[in-house]
């Protein structure tokens, strides 16, 4: 690749990272907003460490500041936001979901019908 080829490659992938910080970290946005294909920037991630670096630390920074709105609804008393975050980092401490999955006591029924091909008599 040619050194003119690769100054405009890396500015776009700058530009990429600057479009990508300002859409909240949603790639198909910060392509439309510079004008090139949704697949590029994952070929340039494959191909660059340090850019797949740089993508993966504004996927950070937006699951920081995401992360921080959940806790200004915690302290809100939001009572999904306080569930949601004792579910998924309580954990440790018990606040799991438990799925029961059993038919006693439960009141359902099931019918299980067996249909046989008139060839088939046993």
């Amino acid at each position: 690749m040619s050194d003119k080829k690769q100054q405009k490659q890396h500015l776009k992938k700058d530009q990429f990272i600057e479009a990508l910080e300002q859409k909240m970290g949603i790639v198909s946005q910060a392509c439309k907003s510079i004008g090139i294909d949704r697949t590029t920037p994952y070929r340039w991630a494959k191909e660059d460490k340090e850019f797949a670096e740089r993508m993966e630390e504004v996927n950070n920074v937006v699951l920081d500041f995401t992360e921080s709105k959940l806790y200004e609804l915690v302290d809100e008393k939001h009572p999904s936001a306080v569930i949601f975050l004792l579910k998924t980092r309580g954990k440790s401490r018990g606040y799991v979901e438990k799925y029961d999955i059993g038919l006693e006591g439960s009141g359902m029924q099931f019918t299980i019908q067996v249909l046989r091909g008139e060839d088939d008599e046993s």
